[in-house]
């Protein structure tokens, strides 16, 4: 699955699982066909998107999903932004939506699992956060339900990956069961805020 051009032109950035059983980020020559150089793997889930610097013209991160989004930095000042950012809203987990042509000023979006989140103006110069909007907040995250990964064995022993969210407040027994399957074999659930869940708990 082709994600981009290199930034020359020559090849392109592609997501590829042939004759492999997970999904990696290579380099893949048109002129042969192939996959060559190996950007980012990870052991049991499949890569995901590929971010970049359109300035910079570098590769930033391949992402992925284990029981929440993760990401793999192929660039030492993307990273260094990332974890400064990150270190400000704790509790949360964040990304970068938007940025200018200068990739000097960034919107930042915010979100957990009983939050659709912020949105924030991130100055990379001065390395600071302006509030912008908070999506939702008539919903107060302390009257909401934890979404916690679990996972089970199905019969024939592969692991079934999934998330449990149990009603706030009183006792956790002889509680009834809501199963609520994801749409479709290559799709997956993400841990993150959900309306219908919560409504449900």
């Amino acid at each position: 699955s082709p994600v981009l051009f290199t930034f020359d032109n020559k090849r392109l950035i592609v997501e590829s699982n042939r004759g492999r059983d997970k999904t990696a980020i290579f380099e893949f020559d048109p002129s042969t066909a192939k996959e060559g150089k190996l950007i980012a793997e990870h052991p049991t889930v499949d890569m995901g998107s590929v971010s970049y610097s359109r300035k910079r013209k570098v590769l930033t991160t391949a992402n992925y999903t284990t029981w929440k989004g993760e990401r793999q930095f192929l660039d030492k000042e993307a990273e260094t932004m990332f974890k400064s950012v990150e270190k400000k809203l704790p509790g949360y987990e964040i990304a970068f939506i938007s940025t200018n042509k200068a990739e000097d000023k960034y919107i930042v979006a915010t979100f957990n699992d009983k939050s659709r989140g912020k949105r924030y103006l991130y100055d990379k110069a001065s390395d600071t956060l302006e509030f912008i909007a908070d999506i939702s907040p008539w919903l107060p995250e302390n009257a909401l339900s934890d979404m916690k990964p679990i996972s089970y064995q199905a019969r024939d022993g592969l692991t079934i990956n999934g998330y449990l969210t149990l009603p706030k407040g009183g006792a956790v027994k002889n509680l009834p069961v809501i199963v609520n399957p994801h749409g479709g074999p290559w799709a997956r659930d993400q841990w993150r805020f959900n309306p219908e869940v919560q409504f449900l708990a």
